[in-house]
């Protein structure tokens, strides 16, 4: 918007503020009026205008003279009057801050808007009216935090992603939806083309990542819309053992009901950077382009018909690049589609992907990359400003490059940089959100400080005019960048590849032309050459004259045998007469011709062009070819070359191969013996290997002729036998015998006298009859088992690999006897613990403790040797162990000794004591003169009290296992310590008494 406008005027050195008044406006009843603080900035292009006291989170800019913003709760549409320079606002509250914003589409009334809630609203603005702004949709209740939030209002399809992977599909007409990815309901047909297309089972769940839709921006339209019909998803497959992350293109214009799966496809890593995707205009052909990593890729669909899906991928590119893509544009022509990336390098780059009119060979490259100020931070966003002038064939056109801290505004003419200028914002605050209306009339920034920057129209200077109708165009065809091609055909193109102008070279390899400002293409055809195109820009000052160049190099072919599939060398070496031909697979190349010689070394010599063969020297264009090769036995050999440098290209072919049907058997069993070493040698040439035949492989497959074979195989004799190639050989071999001894003993080492003996292999067996324990046989080496049967004894078997003579000794044993132990105690008849020896003659067989007192022993004489725990002594047993045996052993306890001595305080015995000994019976006695007392009873716990008058009485407890002595002293009590006290001073006590009767009865006298 213009100062004038505004009605805002100000003079070079003074800034003069207004302040703008707000009319009072009525949206769905009465708002309040209240005025807005406009201030003029960025030398009277721009207007700053004061909405909230929160942040701007977001904008976006709906027509010419409509934009809607966004901060925490509030949302703002204003509408721009340029004639009467007001602007009149539409505020809504809603219960929870907005989080995002979408646009329909430039000049489109639908806005939708998602709160932090998890509320998804659909609006529709009128373009002039605020009274007709209205509710179309309102959802809530979806099961997590909303991601994203995209809208086709073209179709009416508004698409909702939550943090959980589940994408909701919404119509705004008709109020349904479906739900797809994570605990989706509608899963059913992307996972069975899934399982169909991709061959994966098992799956888990499914969750969409990210989700973009077709933006259909188109050169030198004033417009664009977002197409759901061409929506691309990314999102992860999950199974019971690994994740996959897959990419697909969804087509939603009939949700609710229905969705087509479009394309499906793999990708080798969970990638996290922007996606996008576009068309080539008119056709059907598609163009996705993603980031992994630090590389950008594309991927060229090309429609199919009765396919499993609708699009196949044609070819691929990627480019590398550094730091971290945050932004990534698409638009498109009729042959080309452009990429406009931003990224953290703060670089922004232009890819240009072309094809030709058939729309059969793509090319890529990189246009231009542009670096933007470092100090105003990573590149945020990228925005088209489809201002496209066209004077004459000068196209322009910007693109608004945002920063945090900065905008910057890049000029193109032509699809080329001319210049970029800053936008730099006066104000206080940073840049939080930049659209743009694609007329560029409009321009909004949002700021950090609840402002907003509203910038209409660009400077006039941006477009040149009074540019010159017609430039001269020179071009220059040269062979190898040196030699000039004279009268050759060169044409002018336009873009459609129709001819403008047509002429020869002339003795120095030129042609001019003189045509308007514009792209041109220029092609080139030279009979045994071919033909050659490329692109010119006319009549701008980097416009440069073009020099096709035709480049060829030496390129020959060498063709060598690669022999025996065995790698011995039979066959190999150069093939001679092999007949080649280069067919292009690029346009305009021709086709080339040539036979090898004696070396192998095939020279390209002749050119096919317009179905007649010509001789040229032995060059070969650029570019590239299938490699056909035709063999002197009728074989005819594939291969796609790329010929870029004068070299030789080894070509290998497999050798011409014949059948030897080889059949080796034992002349004894007429059996087959394998495997066999197998040395080959061809009679002719003398080259010589080693094969290892197998039943699997006993069919050879050699080149034809005459071979020595010598056959070795482990147990037989060498054989050697010269046979033709092909055919059917049966070889016969003579087993190789060495003696076989077997010594048999019994489990002691002891010869056993006689047994009988099987040996035997496979289906064949033989049997002997040995004494004193040995027996011979005569063998052929191999696999045995020898089995050894023997009265009295287990039979015992034995399998051995027998080589050479060889002694094996065979180990009989005994028939094994179970043999039970229990001791028990003689009284009671209880389980007693102990430790139980088993002998052989003096030799320990085994050592048994409960509650393992069982063991399998052989037919024998035995002694068992009892070693009780506690008061049992030890018992030993003989037993003859001919059949399972149980001893039941039973022990006696052992008495011990308990002797009590008794003493006073003083340590002097007391006799006469009387002792009480009580456990499950009481034993009374007393004391003898030296003060003890003594017996012999059985092990266990008892209780002992000693009792003598005048003393104290003490019980004490004791555990008898083995001879005790227990001591006791006892103390008297307190009555017999007065009665001692009394006796030891009766003397004194006397004579107090006498004392005092005498005092008494003198006192009485006296008185």
């Amino acid at each position: 918007m213009h100062i004038h406008d505004l009605k805002l005027q100000f003079d070079r050195s003074i800034l003069v503020f207004i302040t703008l008044t707000i009319l009072v406006y009525i949206i769905l009843g009465c708002q309040p009026v209240y005025s807005m603080e406009a201030s003029i900035v960025n030398y009277g292009y721009g207007v700053v205008l004061k909405l909230s006291n929160s942040s701007i989170s977001s904008v976006g800019v709906v027509s010419d003279s409509v934009f809607i913003a966004s901060s925490n709760n509030d949302v703002y549409i204003v509408y721009i009057n340029v004639t009467d320079g007001t602007f009149r606002v539409w505020n809504r509250t809603l219960p929870d801050k907005v989080e995002l914003l979408a646009l329909g589409g430039f000049n489109s009334s639908y806005v939708a808007l998602s709160t932090v809630g998890g509320e998804v609203l659909v609006i529709d603005l009128s373009m002039e009216k605020l009274s007709s702004i209205r509710e179309l949709l309102k959802v809530t209740g979806h099961k997590s935090n909303v991601k994203k939030v995209l809208l086709d209002s073209e179709h009416g399809i508004l698409l909702v992603l939550d943090d959980n992977g589940l994408l909701y599909v919404y119509n705004v007409l008709s109020h349904g939806r479906l739900e797809i990815g994570y605990r989706g309901i509608h899963n059913g047909k992307l996972v069975k083309t899934i399982q169909h297309y991709l061959n994966i089972t098992n799956i888990t769940s499914i969750s969409i990542v990210d989700v973009v839709l077709r933006v259909d921006y188109y050169e030198c339209r004033n417009s664009y819309n977002y197409n759901s019909e061409y929506t691309l998803v990314r999102g992860l497959i999950s199974t019971y053992t690994y994740t996959y992350t897959f990419m697909a293109i969804l087509n939603f214009t009939s949700a609710p009901l229905d969705y087509n799966i479009l394309y499906l496809t793999l990708l080798p890593t969970q990638i996290s950077g922007p996606m996008s995707i576009s068309r080539f205009t008119g056709r059907d052909i598609l163009v996705v382009s993603y980031v992994d990593r630090d590389v950008i890729k594309w991927i060229i669909l090309k429609r199919v018909e009765n396919g499993i899906l609708n699009y196949t991928p044609v070819t691929e590119f990627y480019y590398p690049i550094l730091g971290t893509v945050t932004d990534i544009i698409m638009y498109h022509s009729v042959n080309s589609v452009y990429t406009i990336v931003g990224g953290v390098d703060n670089n922004v780059y232009m890819f240009n992907i072309s094809t030709d009119i058939y729309g059969e060979v793509f090319n890529f490259k990189l246009e231009w990359s542009l670096p933007i100020n470092p100090l105003a931070g990573p590149i945020k966003h990228i925005d088209l400003i489809w201002a496209w002038r066209r004077l004459e064939y000068n196209i322009m056109g910007f693109i608004l490059v945002t920063t945090p801290k900065t905008t910057q505004l890049v000029t193109l003419n032509c699809g080329l940089p001319l210049w970029i200028q800053e936008h730099g914002l006066p104000v206080v605050g940073e840049v939080t959100d930049v659209s743009v209306s694609t007329t560029g009339n409009l321009i909004v920034y949002g700021l950090s400080d609840g402002r907003v920057f509203i910038l209409q129209g660009l400077k006039r200077h941006l477009y040149a005019k009074g540019l010159p109708e017609y430039f001269k165009v020179k071009v220059r065809v040269l062979l190898n960048n040196t030699k000039p091609l004279v009268g050759v055909t060169v044409e002018l193109l336009d873009e459609l590849y129709r001819v403008v102008a047509r002429g020869l070279t002339n003795n120095i390899g030129e042609v001019v032309f003189y045509t308007t400002r514009g792209i041109y293409y220029v092609r080139v055809f030279e009979e045994t050459l071919g033909e050659i195109t490329g692109r010119v820009i006319v009549g701008f000052r980097w416009s440069i004259d073009p020099v096709l160049n035709f480049k060829l190099y030496n390129f020959t072919v060498e063709i060598i045998c690669e022999g025996d599939p065995y790698g011995i060398g039979f066959g190999k070496g150069p093939i001679e007469n092999v007949e080649a031909q280069l067919i292009p697979l690029e346009k305009g190349l021709p086709v080339y011709k040539g036979v090898s010689n004696e070396k192998g070394v095939i020279v390209f010599d002749r050119v096919v062009v317009n179905g007649v063969e010509k001789y040229i020297e032995p060059y070969v264009r650029e570019g590239k070819y299938v490699l056909i090769l035709l063999l002197p036995d009728g074989r005819v050999f594939e291969r796609v070359v790329y010929v870029n440098s004068s070299k030789t290209l080894e070509v290998k072919v497999p050798a011409s191969l014949e059948t030897l049907v080889l059949k080796i058997l034992d002349e004894e069993t007429l059996e087959e013996v394998y495997p066999v070493k197998l040395m080959v040698k061809h009679l002719a040439s003398g080259v010589k290997g080693v094969l290892l035949v197998t039943s699997e492989n006993s069919t050879l497959k050699l080149p034809r002729g005459v071979y020595e074979l010598k056959v070795l195989a482990k147990g037989y004799k060498p054989l050697t036998r010269n046979v033709s190639i092909p055919g059917i050989t049966v070889l016969y071999l003579t087993p190789v015998k060495y003696e076989l001894t077997i010594l048999v003993v019994d489990e002691f080492g002891s010869p056993v006298n006689r047994f009988y003996t099987i040996v035997s292999w496979g289906n064949w067996t033989t049997h002997k009859s040995g004494i004193n324990g040995t027996v011979s046989f005569h063998l052929r080496p191999g696999l045995y088992r020898i089995k050894v049967y023997s009265e009295g004894f287990k039979p015992s078997s034995k399998v051995i690999e027998f080589t050479k003579n060889t002694t094996v000794n065979i180990v009989l044993y005994y028939p094994r006897y179970k043999l039970t132990v229990n001791t028990l105690d003689r009284d009671t008849l209880k389980p007693v613990t102990a430790v139980i020896e088993v002998l052989r003659g003096d030799r320990v067989v085994a050592k048994l403790k409960p509650p393992f007192t069982t063991i399998i022993l052989p037919r024998g004489v035995y002694l068992v040797n009892i070693i009780p725990e506690g008061p049992y002594p030890k018992r030993s047993v003989e037993v003859t162990l001919d059949s399972d045996r149980e001893l039941r052993i039973l022990l006696s306890r052992r008495p011990y000794t308990l002797r009590i001595i008794v003493r006073d305080e003083k340590g002097i015995p007391l006799s006469g004591v009387r002792v009480v000994i009580s456990n499950s019976e009481v034993v009374k006695g007393r004391t003898r003169a030296n003060g003890e007392f003594s017996l012999n009873l059985p092990p266990g716990r008892y209780i002992v009290r000693v009792d003598y008058e005048g003393y104290t009485s003490v019980v004490r407890e004791v555990v008898l296992n083995r001879n005790v002595m227990l001591e006791f002293k006892l103390k008297p009590t307190i009555q017999t310590v007065i009665a001692r006290l009394v006796m030891s001073n009766l003397n004194y006590i006397i004579v107090v008494v006498v004392g005092v009767i005498v005092g008494v009865v003198f006192i009485k006298y006296v008185k």
